[in-house]
């Protein structure tokens, strides 16, 4: 279901900015990024940090799973 996992390629232990930029390397329009907050809740929510800004910059917007069930069923 998802298009974008960094923890799956990077490993649990990635920093913050390793995350981000992979994602940021990664994504596209469409794409589901799935971050674990799990594993290295730290690293997820500062790495969320970064990314936020850095996509809102580049144009993307963000919505729930939910919402794309609700616009495509």
């Amino acid at each position: 279901m998802w298009s974008i996992e960094p923890k799956t390629v990077l490993g649990a232990d990635a920093s913050p900015e390793d995350i981000a930029q992979y994602v940021i390397d990664n994504v596209e329009g469409g794409s589901i990024i799935l971050l674990h907050a799990m594993y290295n809740t730290e690293n997820v929510l500062a790495a969320l940090d970064i990314l936020i800004p850095e996509l809102q910059r580049q144009g993307y917007t963000f919505c729930t799973i939910f919402d794309l069930y609700d616009e495509y069923r």
